[in-house]
């Protein structure tokens, strides 16, 4: 086997770092397998769906956050255009919570998008990585 060899998972992994009390407006390209765009049509990203979330670690049962698309009121937007992306939204007060409840400043997160039923409706993880909190210390 070359040294050059690298096994990929579809997923992008994507380090995120975010400073306690400050907003976040986080835009995530949808890339497939080989690392094309995804073609999302204007019209069409309402029948598309997607869902963050940050634990402690992959195997933690606590969702520290989430982010959807669903609900009443929805904290994530998809994008439409080529590539369609994801749009993951937190205010300054919810960052500033969770350094107060957040039990490590180093955690891990993905995220999982859902086609529209037309297209099977199948479930694609397409980013994940460390999600790392910078404590705020002046307040």
């Amino acid at each position: 086997m070359s040294d050059d060899y690298k096994i990929r998972p579809c997923t992008t992994r994507l380090d995120v770092e975010v400073n306690a009390g400050e907003s976040i407006d986080l835009l995530v390209p949808i890339l497939d397998c080989h690392d094309e765009p995804v073609a999302i049509p204007i019209g069409s990203e309402g029948s598309w769906s997607a869902r963050a979330q940050v634990r402690r670690n992959a195997l933690a049962s606590t969702v520290l956050h989430e982010w959807s698309t669903d609900g009443d009121t929805p904290n994530a937007v998809i994008v439409p255009g080529t590539p369609g992306k994801v749009r993951l939204l937190a205010t300054d007060e919810e960052t500033t919570g969770w350094q107060a409840t957040w039990p490590d400043y180093t955690c891990s997160w993905d995220i999982e998008l859902t086609e529209p039923a037309a297209n099977g409706g199948e479930t694609h993880r397409i980013a994940e990585g460390p999600f790392g909190l910078r404590a705020q210390h002046t307040r």
